[in-house]
């Protein structure tokens, strides 16, 4: 963690625990505590203000971090992190300090925003109560945008440069090109699967599968399916390929052109076949979040602002994200928010694996990876 700092970090927002939240604050860092969508650790994090010392609650912050348009139309955003943390003991001048100033003053941008203050930008929430922060409106650069929970202007889209709304640069892929292929023709293969425990955390599984006509087969009796993530702007064409579980899939496949942090697309499946589907469909329809099963789109979500965004006003966006996970529960995920956590897997900043288009990563060992462990011929 010296070392860390010492190479200039400032800032961070990835502590499991309020011992961590206390250690990095009196060695100097800025403390940033996430809740987002399939993170939470505001309550755990929040007693280093609550339970070890109120000062600290000085040099800490807020930030959602990933959140899905249902969560930010029914709960809020940092505003719903800001009535956790008063729920949790913080005095509402404290919470409120640290959903605004706090941060400002960490990004350095304190003479812009933060406070309502001669000079500052006039971004300003009416509450109805500090004790419960209840937003009844929402004034932005000193324009009243919204009330009582409802907008006060019309939402006009953007003209919008090509660039932002240009093709996926990838060509169309085949069935074989998610196949993992080994020299073995008939037999079994001992594979390094990716388990995912949460979001953040996926780790080392060892499983045998099937090798049939030299190709690894997937298993979902297992819980292993195949991963795959491919270079989509036209640069190198990497495509890559290893093994996932924790997604529960008993059959289809379902792929995402959004895809921190490199957003390449990410696909993952029963079978080769819906893969390849899932994929085409999304270079044809230019970027979007997809589930297919037997050959046939259950539900698209288009993201046609650089293959990541959606134009969409936030109440639409929530119900579209509700039909595409309904939908990836069809396959048999049991997962919260399935999407999500798919495209969560290329990250290879948090341990201990993850998937690019150079290939597996192995994020301690910071390399990449061959998944296969062993072959074992029939005998």
């Amino acid at each position: 963690l010296n070392g860390y700092l010492c190479a200039g970090v400032r800032l961070d927002h990835e502590s499991y625990d309020h011992e961590e939240v206390v250690e990095k604050l009196r060695k100097g860092m800025h403390m940033v505590i996430r809740e987002s969508s399939v993170t939470h650790f505001l309550a755990e994090n929040i007693r280093s203000v609550t339970e070890v010392n109120s000062a600290l609650a000085r040099r800490v912050s807020f930030c959602t971090d990933d959140v899905t348009a249902k969560d930010l139309v029914e709960k809020g955003h940092v505003d719903h992190l800001v009535r956790l943390a008063i729920r949790a003991g913080v005095p509402p001048m404290t919470a409120i300090q640290m959903g605004t100033i706090n941060s400002a003053e960490a990004y350095r941008i304190d003479h812009l925003v933060g406070s309502i203050s001669p000079g500052r930008i006039a971004d300003i929430l009416l509450v109805d109560d500090p004790e419960t922060f209840n937003v009844q409106e929402v004034i932005a650069n000193g324009k009243l945008v919204a009330c009582n929970k409802k907008l006060a202007y019309d939402l006009q889209a953007p003209k919008r440069s090509s660039l932002l709304t240009s093709e996926l640069k990838c060509n169309p892929v085949t069935a074989k090109d998610f196949e993992y292929r080994v020299p073995l023709a008939e037999g079994k293969a001992k594979v390094l699967s990716m388990q995912v425990k949460g979001p953040f955390v996926r780790k080392r599984r060892d499983v045998m599968l099937d090798v049939v006509d030299h190709v690894v087969q997937p298993d979902t009796d297992q819980d292993v399916l195949m991963v795959s993530v491919l270079e989509r702007f036209g640069i190198n064409g990497n495509k890559s390929l290893a093994f996932c579980s924790g997604w529960s899939l008993k059959a289809g496949a379902m792929a995402s052109s959004a895809a921190p942090d490199d957003n390449n697309i990410i696909v993952l499946g029963a079978n080769a076949e819906d893969m390849a589907v899932a994929v085409n469909h999304l270079i044809k329809e230019g970027g979007g979040q997809v589930v297919v099963k037997d050959g046939k789109v259950l539900d698209f979500l288009s993201l046609p602002v650089g293959g990541i965004v959606c134009d969409l006003e936030p109440g639409e966006v929530a119900r579209r994200e509700d039909e595409i996970n309904t939908a990836a529960r069809l396959l048999g995920c049991d997962l919260p928010e399935p999407l999500m956590y798919m495209f969560f897997l290329p990250i290879t900043a948090i341990p201990d694996y993850a998937i690019t288009d150079v290939g597996p990563v192995d994020c301690i060992a910071l390399t990449t990876f061959d998944p296969i462990l062993e072959l074992v011929e029939h005998t």
